[in-house]
C-alpha cells in the first residue's frame, strides 16, 4: 500500500485558501475604485478636476470591511443576510471615507459623491457576490441533467428546496433531479432555483414514464400520518422506491440533511407527535 502523505494535501490546502484571499481583495478593492471612479465620473460629467483627485475613500473601506468580516464570506453562499451586511459595511465605509475626506481633501467636496459612491460601491460589492452565487449555482443546474439515480423530489417547500441545494453540493451524491412533486395545485409548473415543479403526487405514474424516474425523496417532515399513508400510497402505485427525510428536530440533531435520507419506516405513518 503506497502511503499517502497528507501534510503535501493540506500545504496545498493552505496555498490555495491564501491565494482565494487574494483574489477576493483584489476584487475588492477593483469594487471601491470603479465606484468611487464612477461617482467623480458621474457628478462631473466625466472630466475629474485635479483638486479632486485624493481617494481617500477606497483605503477607508478596505479597513472597514476587514474589521466586519466582509472579506472572509464564501461568495458562492452569498444570501440576503450577507447583502443587508454589505450595506451596512458600504454605509459606514462611506461614513468613515467622507470623515477622511472633511479633513483632508479639498474645500468644497461635493456631498452628492457621498451619495453616489455608496451606491455604486454597494451594486459592486453585491453584484459580484450574486455574480459568482449564480454562476455556482449554474453550474449545479448543469449536474442536475447529469448520468445518476433519476429522482423526483416530494414537497416543494423549505425541506425540499434544502434538500436540492444539498444534492447540488455534496458531490458524493448520485442524483439527477428531474423536478418536484407538490399536491398543492398553485405550485404547479413554478420553477425553484431552476427545477420545475412538475405536478402532484397522483400525476407520478405519468411523471415517472415521461422523465425515466427511478426514485422519489419525499421532503415533508411535518407532514402527518395520513398524509405520509396517502403519499406513500401514490408512490407504490407507480411502482418508485421511495425514502424520507427526518423532521428538523432529528436534522438538528443529526450529521447533516443527506446523511438522514433514510427509508420510510413504520414511525412515518404513525404522525409526528407522541
Amino acid at each position: 500500500m503506497i502511503p499517502v502523505n497528507w501534510s503535501h494535501f493540506a500545504t496545498r490546502a493552505e496555498r490555495w485558501g491564501g491565494f482565494q484571499r487574494s483574489i477576493i481583495w483584489f476584487a475588492q478593492l477593483c469594487s471601491f475604485t470603479l465606484a468611487i471612479l464612477a461617482a467623480f465620473l458621474l457628478r462631473f460629467e466625466f472630466a475629474i478636476p485635479d483638486v479632486h483627485r485624493k481617494i481617500l475613500v477606497v483605503p477607508a473601506k478596505a479597513l472597514v470591511f476587514r474589521l466586519l468580516g466582509l472579506d472572509r464570506g464564501w461568495w458562492r453562499f452569498v444570501s440576503v443576510h450577507d447583502l443587508g451586511r454589505l450595506g451596512l459595511g458600504n454605509l459606514a465605509g462611506s461614513l468613515l471615507g467622507g470623515m477622511l475626506l472633511l479633513l483632508a481633501g479639498p474645500r468644497g467636496f461635493p456631498r452628492s459623491l457621498y451619495v453616489l459612491d455608496l451606491v455604486f460601491c454597494f451594486l459592486a460589492t453585491a453584484g459580484i457576490r450574486v455574480f459568482v452565487r449564480l454562476v455556482v449555482d449554474s453550474l449545479g443546474q448543469a449536474a442536475d441533467g447529469a448520468i445518476g439515480k433519476r429522482i423526483v423530489i416530494y414537497g416543494a417547500g423549505m425541506a425540499g428546496v434544502t434538500l436540492l441545494r444539498e444534492i447540488r453540493s455534496n458531490t458524493k451524491l448520485n442524483y439527477a433531479v428531474c423536478g418536484f412533486i407538490d399536491d398543492n395545485p398553485l405550485k404547479k409548473n413554478l420553477s425553484i432555483q431552476g427545477i420545475k415543479v412538475l405536478g402532484s403526487g397522483t400525476d407520478l405514474p405519468v411523471l415517472t414514464a415521461r422523465y425515466s424516474v427511478s426514485e422519489v425523496l419525499i421532503a415533508l417532515p411535518s407532514a402527518s400520518g395520513h398524509e405520509m399513508t396517502a403519499v406513500l400510497g401514490r408512490c407504490q402505485t407507480a411502482g418508485l422506491k421511495c425514502r424520507t427525510i427526518p423532521a428538523m428536530a432529528e436534522m438538528i440533531e443529526g450529521n447533516g440533511l443527506a446523511a438522514q435520507i433514510r427509508d420510510v419506516a413504520v414511525e412515518d405513518l404513525l404522525g409526528r407527535t407522541p
